[in-house]
C-alpha cells in the first residue's frame, strides 16, 4: 500500500479520465436548462474506445460547449485523459 493508502491496479492499454466539477455541472441542453452530468460524459468516454487521448478530450470539451449552448460557463473546465 502506498502512503496515501490508496491503490490503484490497472494493465496496460486502460485509460484514465479526470475532470473537474465544471464539466459535469455546466448547465445547458435543449429544453429546460440543467447539468452535463455524469451520464453524457460517460457515453462519450465509452464512445470514444478507438479514439487517441487527445481526440477524447477534443470530444468531451465539443459535447460539452454544445450541451452549454447560450448558457454561460460556470465554473472552469478541466479534463486530462491518460492512456497507462
Amino acid at each position: 500500500m502506498n502512503p496515501s493508502g490508496c491503490d490503484l491496479s490497472y494493465d496496460a492499454g486502460d485509460r484514465l479520465l479526470f475532470v473537474t466539477d465544471g464539466v459535469t455541472d455546466q448547465i445547458g441542453g435543449p429544453q429546460n436548462p440543467r447539468a452535463y452530468g455524469y451520464k453524457r460524459m460517460q457515453e462519450v468516454f465509452s464512445n470514444s474506445v478507438a479514439s487517441s487521448a487527445a481526440e477524447v478530450v477534443q470530444a468531451l470539451m465539443h459535447s460539452v460547449g454544445e450541451w452549454q449552448g447560450a448558457q454561460v460557463r460556470r465554473d472552469d473546465v478541466t479534463i486530462l485523459c491518460v492512456d497507462l
